[in-house]
């Protein structure tokens, strides 16, 4: 055989392995391009779905924010908004927003905020319908010494709620007030309708039982045509000996405060702020009893009923040396 046609045998066949060869790069380097065009798409897609999975978040988010701020708007109108059927939201100045349960079968606030009123000397009073619906009245103790009730009564006080005694929150000593007497027969013979309030520290339901004890020893079946009010409250300026008493036992001593005046043929009612309404005293268990709110301003946001509101401790009153409480009734007791 011919030295070239061996030559040209293995020339070809040589062709042959770089033209498999060369196949065979090109189909890897086909896979190469394919793997990463699958990986590229996987990639992009994970991408994609994360950030349409954050712009939905993002979205849900605003709309919650939107609606919460909607919340917080109507809230800053009235501090105490009924969101549903089971919440209610409100501002508190400790605590700032606040959501607290509804209470069932506890009456709500039906008053109209933009019936609140102030006439010529800037006390509020509430009229619905060109009608005057309330009755302007004050509260005592001995810090506003000595009385000039004639005056008091010329000036439009209708009723006075005169402090009978308190407990005090360091000695847990029960004491006269030693301007009682006088102010109720002042006011009385003023002409002014009048109530007491007795300012419980009571640690127990036994002190609450000695404190109504000597509310009705002192009054003696003393007539009065206003109620005879619990008045329990937080210190919280100074260390006091109620500052660890369970909210059931404030709500026990209150009823049993109340329970013992109603028997005794008075009409009970419980002082509260805002705050010891929806925190401290539970309103579902002192609902029998009438309630009268502490909050300063000119409309009140308690979101339950109170039958009187005493909505400032700054007020001047002919006849009082220096601030007096001041409150108006929603209820006419004298005619009760």
């Amino acid at each position: 055989m011919p030295d070239n046609f061996e030559k040209d045998i293995y020339d070809e066949i040589e062709y042959e392995f770089e033209k498999e060869d060369r196949k065979n790069r090109i189909i890897v380097a086909l896979c190469i391009v394919l793997v990463a065009l699958i990986i590229i798409a996987v990639i992009f897609g994970i991408s994609y779905f994360k950030e349409r999975n954050k712009a939905i978040y993002t979205i849900a988010e605003a709309s919650a924010l939107e609606s919460e701020n909607e919340a917080i708007i109507k809230a800053n109108e009235k501090s105490a908004v009924k969101v549903d059927d089971s919440r209610l939201y409100f501002k508190d100045g400790l605590l700032g927003e606040v959501w607290l349960p509804v209470l069932s079968g506890v009456e709500k606030n039906t008053l109209d905020g933009t019936s609140f009123e102030k006439d010529e000397n800037g006390r509020i009073f509430y009229a619905e319908n060109g009608e005057k619906l309330s009755k302007f009245g004050i509260d005592v103790s001995a810090h506003q010494h000595d009385i000039d009730w004639k005056k008091v009564k010329e000036s439009g006080v209708e009723f006075v709620m005169v402090r009978i005694g308190n407990r005090g929150y360091e000695t847990g000593n029960i004491s006269l007030d030693k301007c009682f007497l006088q102010n109720i027969k002042g006011a009385k013979a003023a002409g002014i309708d009048v109530g007491v309030y007795f300012f419980s520290q009571a640690v127990s339901l036994e002190e609450a039982v000695e404190e109504a004890e000597f509310v009705l020893d002192i009054l003696d079946g003393e007539e009065l045509t206003y109620p005879v009010v619990y008045d329990w409250e937080i210190i919280g300026t100074d260390p006091a000996r109620s500052d660890t008493v369970s909210a059931e036992t404030v709500n026990d001593c209150a009823v049993v405060f109340c329970e013992m005046m109603k028997n005794a043929g008075y009409k009970p009612m419980v002082y509260m702020s805002r705050r010891m309404g929806y925190f401290k005293f539970d309103l579902s268990r002192l609902k029998d009893y009438d309630i009268w709110l502490a909050e300063y301003g000119d409309v009140p946001t308690m979101y339950y009923k109170f039958d009187m509101w005493q909505y400032s401790c700054e007020g001047s009153i002919d006849g009082i040396e220096g601030d007096v409480d001041m409150n108006i009734c929603f209820k006419d007791y004298s005619k009760e």
